[in-house]
């Protein structure tokens, strides 16, 4: 048994359109828990808080009706907590993005797509700098009961104190899918390179929890590949979701392949016009392959509450207890977690007649 420990997460966007369908600047900040290493015992020294900051314009120039040049620039200030570690991989990235896109018809467009990542550590003794580059296409379609976004290219990455270069495909599909009034489906898969602070970075494109993030938070770089389906079924006084995620990350020799699977149900029952009910049930089996193959399961249940004190404003409280198991001698724990979180939005939070 060990003395509880406090940990905070802080989620806060900002758009700001400061010339109309044409300029806008986006502002983000996310504050979040990261397991150092998945596979060990999920410990709070085990834990690290991650801040990502990160701001730029968006720029849409018109040639035509059907056609557009898009500019996009990001800077990004990722901050690791180091009170319990003596590793540092703070850095920082500029990352800038020129694309081409073409109009097909009312509901569809195809863009020719460029990206340049500059990213730069504060310790460089232990961390390489790198420098990354992206050619791809997208092609995007919304319809009357879908959406469908699908890029397809090649992503390359450089070490800039040496000649090492590392170079993959890369491929995103996204499908969204009204199946009717109260349920719908949706399906992700992304396959490219990556490292551990542009993971964290990834988590809104599955933001699932369980089976997101690298395994282990350092600055190497790998192939990674993820998918993640859920189907939701939404009535008057309830709302369940199934979803179904994994990982598979690929250290190219230099680490073992770690692959995540992961499975959630949740359920939200409406007790009143104002609060819900919420429960989870998640199983994530993690594993590094090696000769002597490193295996974790993860049981997770939680039960919580969801209080709309506006429209715009909702106080949620949650319990989840993980149970961790391993085949490693030392790697099984449990862990009891209790969070409260205050959630604004200019947009309205609940819509549909429960409110």
């Amino acid at each position: 048994t060990l003395a509880d420990t406090t940990f905070y997460k802080m989620i806060a966007d900002f758009n700001w359109e400061i010339i109309p369908s044409s300029l806008t600047w986006q502002i983000n900040n996310n504050l979040s828990v990261q397991e150092r290493n998945q596979l060990n015992r999920p410990l709070p020294t085990n834990k690290q808080q991650v801040n990502i900051f990160s701001t730029g314009p968006s720029y849409i120039y018109r040639l035509s009706p059907i056609n557009s040049i898009l500019l996009d620039y990001r800077y990004s200030d990722i901050k690791y907590d180091r009170k319990l570690f003596v590793t540092n991989v703070d850095n920082q990235r500029n990352v800038y993005n020129l694309a081409f896109e073409h109009k097909i018809s009312e509901v569809s467009n195809i863009t020719l797509n460029y990206d340049d990542t500059r990213v730069n550590y504060l310790d460089e003794t232990n961390n390489t700098d790198f420098t990354g580059k992206s050619v791809y296409f997208t092609y995007n379609a919304v319809k009357a009961r879908s959406t469908v976004a699908l890029s397809a290219g090649v992503n390359k990455a450089k070490l800039v104190t040496n000649t090492r270069e590392y170079k993959s495909d890369f491929y995103s599909a996204q499908w969204d899918y009204q199946i009717n009034f109260s349920s719908n489906l949706s399906a992700r898969y992304r396959k490219g390179l990556s490292e551990a602070s542009n993971d964290i970075s990834l988590s809104n494109f599955l933001n699932t929890g369980g089976a997101n993030n690298a395994n282990l938070l350092d600055s190497s770089i790998f192939t990674v590949e993820r998918f993640y389906l859920m189907y939701a079924q939404n009535r008057a006084n309830w709302k369940t979701s199934y979803i179904l995620n994994g990982v598979e990350q690929d250290y190219d020799q230099v680490r073992p392949t770690q692959k995540t699977l992961g499975g959630t149900i949740i359920f939200d029952y409406n007790l009143s016009r104002s609060l819900v009910l919420t429960s989870l049930l998640t199983q994530v089996t993690r594993k590094s392959l090696t000769s002597n193959e490193i295996r974790t399961n993860d049981k997770i249940i939680g039960i919580g509450t969801r209080y709309y004190i506006s429209n715009n404003l909702q106080f949620i409280t949650q319990y989840r207890k993980n149970n961790r198991s391993s085949n490693q001698v030392g790697r099984t724990y449990d862990e009891n977690v209790f969070s409260l979180s205050l959630t604004y939005s200019n947009a309205p939070l609940v819509v549909g007649p429960q409110r």
